[in-house]
């Protein structure tokens, strides 16, 4: 279902795109993988095209408050989320290095279909019973037609993102909650699909962590 609301706002689901792919590129101490909802960056050392050559399915995936949504996933990822007003062009997750202790970060960024000037950006993970804040941005700004940001590091441990070390599938969804100097409200959600082998290569190209030196 795809929909733009004022008060209240209406979800808006996942649209089929052309062309879905799921791509992680590497770059020097910053790596980022991407699943399934990313536009293809010529940028990017190495591309998965695990969803390009499967056909569309429907899942239904419980989130907080109960609501059931309905998604469309192609391969080993879920179409971009859109609607009349906006598309999430990125929606993922980001492994960053420093002094020898890795952490995580989540990526998000959204471009509207026609000019506008944005109030306030709201990003949850929906994912669990509780919804759990991500990333707000109050003085959102469109940077060449697309807003974007990251949110705060995050340890890569256990305590901090068991999922990720966890064996199985994973999805997590997130609900993009937009508003306009105009008044319009957007609820976008999107799902983000971490398969086995994508959760391995990322603690991978993460690689071991090191002991502080005395």
């Amino acid at each position: 279902m795809i929909g733009t609301s004022t008060s209240p706002p209406e979800p808006a689901l996942g649209h089929l795109s052309s062309a879905i792919c799921c791509w992680l590129f590497a770059r020097r101490r910053r790596m980022v993988i991407f699943m399934g909802n990313i536009r293809i960056s010529a940028a990017a050392t190495i591309l998965l095209l695990s969803g390009c050559a499967h056909q569309p399915m429907t899942e239904t995936i419980a989130v907080s408050g109960g609501q059931n949504l309905r998604v469309t996933r192609v391969g080993a990822g879920f179409v971009k989320a859109e609607n009349g007003r906006f598309v999430v062009d990125e929606a993922g997750l980001t492994t960053y290095r420093t002094e020898g202790k890795n952490f995580v970060r989540w990526q998000f960024a959204i471009m509207p279909k026609r000019e506008t000037a944005l109030r306030a950006v709201k990003i949850e993970d929906v994912t669990n019973d509780n919804p759990v804040l991500i990333l707000e941005d109050r003085a959102p700004r469109i940077d060449e037609r697309r807003w974007s940001r990251q949110s705060d590091l995050i340890r890569a441990n256990t305590q901090s993102i068991p999922w990720l070390y966890e064996f199985g599938r994973t999805t997590r969804v997130f609900r993009i909650t937009v508003r306009e100097t105009n008044g319009k409200t957007s609820i976008l959600y999107q799902a983000v699909l971490f398969t086995p082998k994508a959760k391995k290569d990322f603690r991978v190209l993460m690689g071991p962590e090191t002991s502080e030196t005395p």
